[in-house]
C-alpha cells in the first residue's frame, strides 16, 4: 500500500542541503540525537501534499527550542531531489513501517 496524504512518516532528507537553513535544527526531535554534519536527517511529520511538482509538503510533528521544549510544528516543502526516503510511522501492527527510497 503506497504512502498517501495524511500518513505519518519519517521524512529522510539530505543533510548538507537541510543544514543550510537556520531553522533546520528546530524541526529535529532532540531525543533522536541527530548530529550536525550527518549525511541525512529524519523528520517526523504528516504528509500534506504528495502531488506538488517541486517536492513533498509535510507538517512536522513539532518544533523544539534551544532548551528542548516542544512547540507546534511547521509546514515545510522539501524538494524531491533532497528526499532520500520516507518511512511510514504506525502502519499495520503499530510499530510496523513501510519504506520507500527515491
Amino acid at each position: 500500500m503506497p504512502i498517501r496524504e495524511g500518513d505519518r512518516v519519517e521524512l529522510v532528507v539530505e543533510g548538507a542541503w537541510f543544514e543550510k537553513f537556520s531553522w533546520s535544527r528546530q524541526v529535529l526531535d532532540p531525543e533522536l540525537n541527530q548530529a550536525r554534519g550527518a549525511p541525512a536527517f529524519a523528520i517526523a511529520c504528516t504528509v500534506v501534499n504528495l502531488g506538488h511538482l517541486a517536492g513533498i509538503v509535510a507538517r512536522t510533528d513539532g518544533s523544539w527550542d534551544g532548551k528542548g521544549r516542544r512547540h507546534e510544528g511547521f509546514e515545510i516543502l522539501v524538494p524531491w531531489s533532497y528526499v532520500v526516503a520516507m518511512l511510514e510511522i504506525g502502519a499495520e501492527g503499530g510499530d510496523a513501517r513501510r519504506i520507500g527510497f527515491l
